[in-house]
């Protein structure tokens, strides 16, 4: 297993990041998981067969231990290809310059998920560099020239799908061109459905990890609440405020206090993904 490993293993460790492997035989259930994690533990990377749907890993983006919770990243295992290239945008999002945290604000067009961002735009303040980029300014081939320049994070609000998003004349993953630009380091899908597999092989989130376009993809495996990811959008406002550097860091401070508006989220691939990026990819974003 270790062998089998070696590429997101020796990403980690390149990356300044000490690792543990645990290897079962069948897939770990909640309470098994949890039995392997240590007082020191940050975050858990499950390598699943692709077989397994992210809705029946876990029941949420966390696990616990007695002192904290503790953000677990899903990685469905197609084959050592992969596997490797999933190593490699890794290696890229944390090996990046960290001179700012960077943020695409995204939503489709309806006034209620534009106003979300407005509201997160006008408190993001300070040294954050923050982008508009609502499908009521950007074409969809614009927002994605924009996505694929190396930023930090990405935050979508609208209608969601298991085959992406209703927003930007409806966003599939087909519409990435594979290494065509920079990985971004995390999105996050604040709407319905874009973890599902309901009639689908893979769901959009984990294809924007599986395909390079970020290293991370938070996103939902049922319906959510709008009120719910209103929710979210205060913590992250409150959380990026406070510090947070890397996405284990953004969605334990960001989380809300109602586990409604957790339980039907997961994150696909790496939990530890960076949410900065260079000034070179924030002055191009500026020309978007």
């Amino acid at each position: 297993m270790k062998t089998d490993l070696g590429p997101i293993l020796d990403a980690y460790s390149a990356c300044g990041h000490n690792t543990e492997v645990g290897v079962f035989e069948t897939v770990p259930n909640k309470k098994e998981l949890e039995k392997m994690l240590n007082f020191d533990t940050d975050a858990v990377l499950m390598v699943c067969p692709p077989r397994r749907a992210p809705a029946t890993l876990v029941d949420g983006p966390f696990l616990k231990n007695v002192e904290k919770s503790i953000p677990i990243g899903l990685f469905p295992l197609r084959n050592k290809t992969s596997l490797q290239s999933f190593a490699t945008t890794i290696l890229k999002v944390h090996n990046k310059k960290k001179d700012v945290l960077s943020i695409a604000l995204l939503s489709q067009k309806y006034p209620r998920y534009s106003h979300l961002v407005d509201r997160m735009k006008a408190s993001l303040t300070g040294e954050i560099a923050s982008f508009r980029w609502t499908s009521h300014e950007l074409t969809r081939e614009d927002m994605i020239k924009g996505l694929r320049l190396g930023l930090g994070l990405s935050i979508y609000f609208g209608h969601g799908r298991p085959t992406g998003w209703v927003g930007y004349y409806g966003l599939r993953a087909h519409h990435f061109k594979t290494n065509n630009g920079q990985a971004l380091g995390a999105m996050l899908n604040l709407c319905c459905n874009t973890a599902s597999r309901r009639k689908v092989g893979y769901s959009f989130a984990e294809k924007m990890v599986m395909k390079g376009v970020t290293s991370a993809s938070f996103a939902a495996v049922r319906p959510t609440l709008h009120t719910d990811n209103t929710r979210w959008s205060v913590g992250l406002c409150k959380a990026i405020e406070q510090g947070a550097r890397s996405l284990d860091e953004l969605l334990l401070q960001a989380a809300p206090l109602n586990n409604s508006a957790i339980e039907h989220y997961r994150i696909i691939g790496d939990p530890l993904a960076s949410i900065y990026s260079s000034w070179a990819s924030v002055e191009v974003a500026k020309g978007i």
